[in-house]
């Protein structure tokens, strides 16, 4: 069974007869774990002392139940029922972004983080500023540093993007292994070309880029589309006041 002895989560499961006993036994405890993190915060409030952090709870209940799966072969994937987003898909989610929002602003930093998501399921924690700690973490977010923007010769009104992407985040199901990635220091280069149907040009991601840069006055050589479309510098830069800030703001 799943214990919680001084706030520390380990498991003991007995082999059952058969594999199918030993995945419902697991999945009964993994259910039955959420009411021992609720337990541990109402003994404490009872008590006047201060609770363990949920998170903490949640980490150790998770690594129980991970050493569980281990000790016993099991799976810990499910039957993946995966839904997919087109460019239909995208399109409609931004017309009725752009039709229903207070605030147009918002919503092309909104369509800028769906295209990039979408091209290069890059996550949320790499893109924007983080809610806390805004001062100690110093650039914890893509700012215009991050990004080189170049034309493309021969192609009028054509761009590339590179971005580097400097705040990554472990996807693996191992949190101990994912807590020893934590420190680990790694950026990943991703260069973006333009698309070539027009009808697609809101998806472009160099464009979502330019259409921001212009829109905030922070390009150095460039002030307006007809500018941009019409000059024959490679480089499109951001003016150096500008390099820090933030690209998807709220």
């Amino acid at each position: 069974m799943l214990t919680c002895v001084g706030f520390s989560f380990s498991y003991k499961v007995h082999q059952g007869p058969a594999q199918g006993l030993t995945t419902s036994l697991l999945f009964y405890i993994h259910q039955s774990s959420y009411t021992l993190v609720v337990w541990a915060e109402r003994s404490c409030r009872l008590r006047n002392i201060p609770g363990p952090p949920r998170a903490r709870l949640y980490n150790q209940r998770t690594e129980a139940m991970q050493a569980a799966a281990r000790r016993f072969g099991l799976s810990l994937q499910g039957v993946l029922n995966r839904t997919y987003v087109g460019l239909d898909e995208l399109r409609l989610l931004i017309d009725h972004e752009l039709v229903s929002t207070p605030c147009v602003e918002l919503s092309e930093c909104h369509q800028l983080a769906w295209c990039l998501g979408r091209t290069c399921a890059v996550r949320p924690g790499s893109l924007g500023t983080p809610r806390k700690g805004l001062d100690q973490m110093k650039l914890q977010f893509l700012a215009w540093q991050d990004i080189t923007i170049t034309r493309i010769p021969n192609r009028p009104g054509m761009f590339m993007a590179d971005i580097r992407f400097r705040n990554l985040k472990t996807n693996t199901v191992d949190l101990e292994k994912a807590s020893k990635l934590a420190n680990h220091k790694e950026v990943i280069n991703v260069v973006f070309c333009p698309l070539g149907n027009q009808e697609n040009l809101a998806f472009s991601i160099p464009h979502c880029f330019l259409v921001l840069a212009i829109q905030r006055g922070i390009l150095a050589a460039v002030t307006t589309i007809d500018e941009l479309l019409n000059g024959d510098q490679f480089n499109i830069t951001v003016s150096i006041d500008s390099l820090d800030l933030a690209i998807l703001v709220n």
